[in-house]
């Protein structure tokens, strides 16, 4: 992937102000939740999802879809403008490490129907979720050009990046034939409002606040050390990060990061969400765990630089939103 803009001889000249319709594909889960509500304010939004139906404003349209359902699927994306796939089966660490081959079949089938069926549909704007667990392990910040197969993926995230890369090449194989624009974005760690917040299924941040604000002893226990990096985004910048690109996007196919820019190590996001929290917890390190020791940091500036987008949200900022919307709804 040596250059994401691969298709830029023949820009298109709709623009994103002229589309009526979005769908947001998995409307019932953390990250389709919070962009329905955003986009509702600006499009007619309709929304899947497959066992609990959202509670979301009734403008929002809902259907219950089975998207591995050819018909279904078809049915749904008729006469849609813009399609934002969310949809996913997704676990927490413990599966990562333990069971990563759980979700390898279904996610990987979920990218590839939607891929296709916006083709089909004649959908204007696909948005494909793509993931930072493909870039290799980095202290420095990763652009989007240097990703490069060559460089070793980590062990424990070796399926869910390789549905993740099968998605983005997938993207990019129907964008040639120019009936769709497909835009794949490589986001960081997400959070926020409506997140999960269960310890089997959570991912560190949501099993974190979980833990603090209901501590079963005066200490927090960590797997492993603490040391390894991650980038933070609060949803709402991812929201208006895909506002952006629809706007701004003009090849059929193009890769943006999107993320806060800058890495912290986890146990320092820790001590933030125990003294955001109020708190009086000790973190106790627990090195016989596994654990996922790895440093990921991602690089923002191209999505600066072409779709004018910066996170506004502090990570201090967004943590303190996650937890008051914790402390009310859990």
């Amino acid at each position: 992937m040596k250059n994401q803009n691969i298709l830029t001889e023949q820009p298109l000249q709709f623009q994103v102000e002229d589309k009526k319709k979005i769908l947001i594909l998995g409307a019932s889960g953390f990250i389709g939740r919070n962009l329905s509500k955003f986009f509702s304010k600006k499009y007619n939004v309709y929304g899947t999802y497959f066992k609990n139906k959202p509670k979301l404003n009734k403008k929002i349209i809902l259907k219950k879809v089975n998207i591995l359902n050819k018909n279904q699927l078809h049915k749904v994306m008729k006469n849609k403008d813009i399609v934002i796939n969310t949809a996913a089966i997704t676990s927490g660490a413990k599966d990562i490490v333990n069971k990563p081959y759980i979700h390898f079949t279904e996610n990987a089938l979920i990218n590839s129907v939607s891929i296709r069926s916006a083709f089909d549909n004649n959908v204007k704007n696909y948005i494909c979720l793509s993931c930072s667990i493909i870039y290799h392990n980095s202290r420095i910040p990763v652009k989007e050009n240097e990703f490069n197969l060559n460089k070793k993926i980590y062990k424990k995230y070796f399926g869910g990046a390789w549905v993740k890369i099968f998605a983005e090449k997938s993207c990019q194989f129907f964008a040639q034939f120019k009936k769709c624009k497909y835009s794949v974005i490589r986001h960081s760690n997400i959070y926020g409002p409506d997140d999960k917040y269960d310890l089997n299924k959570s991912h560190f941040l949501g099993a974190t606040i979980n833990k603090v604000n209901n501590p079963t002893s005066n200490n927090l226990v960590f797997w492993g050390k603490g040391n390894e990096m991650r980038d933070f985004l609060y949803i709402d910048d991812l929201s208006r990060a895909i506002d952006k690109i629809l706007k701004y996007q003009n090849n059929y196919f193009d890769i943006i990061n999107i993320s806060y820019g800058k890495s912290f190590r986890i146990k320092d996001i820790a001590k933030k969400i125990i003294k955001i929290s109020k708190k009086k917890l000790k973190i106790i390190h627990d090195t016989s765990m596994p654990n996922l020791n790895i440093n990921i940091s991602v690089d923002n500036k191209y999505a600066l630089r072409k779709y004018k987008w910066k996170p506004l949200v502090t990570i201090d900022e967004g943590l303190k939103k996650t937890i008051k919307w914790y402390k009310k709804n859990a």
